[in-house]
C-alpha cells in the first residue's frame, strides 16, 4: 500500500481530518542553497562551533548555541527547529509563510 491510498484511506475514515504530503528534504535543500531568502544567516555552517563544521554534532552537555534561529544547522547534521518550523509553514498556508 502506497502512501497516496494510505491517505485516501485515511481521509475517509478520519472525516475532519486534513492531509497533506510535502518534500521536506527539497525545501530544507532550498533553505540550506539561499537561507537570506528564509530568514537565516547561514546555510551551510552550523551555530554550534564547539563541534565543528559539517560533520560533527554539539558537544554534550554544553548550552544550546545562540544562533539556532538564524542557521539552519545546530550541529554538523543537526536541522534547526526553526527551520522545521519553516518547512511545516508552508506545507499548512503555502508559500506565504
Amino acid at each position: 500500500m502506497g502512501l497516496p491510498s494510505m491517505i485516501q484511506e485515511l481521509s475517509s475514515s478520519l472525516h475532519d481530518s486534513y492531509f497533506v504530503r510535502g518534500e521536506i528534504y527539497k525545501q530544507i535543500y532550498d533553505q540550506n542553497q539561499n537561507p537570506s531568502q528564509y530568514g537565516f544567516t547561514a546555510g551551510r555552517t552550523p551555530c554550534c562551533v564547539l563541534g565543528g563544521a559539517y560533520n560533527l554534532t554539539c558537544v554534550p552537555n554544553e548550552l544550546p548555541c545562540e544562533g539556532r534561529t538564524t542557521h539552519i544547522l545546530t550541529g554538523g547534521r543537526q536541522i534547526a527547529e526553526e527551520c522545521i518550523f519553516c518547512c511545516c509553514c508552508r506545507l499548512q498556508v503555502g508559500d506565504s509563510c
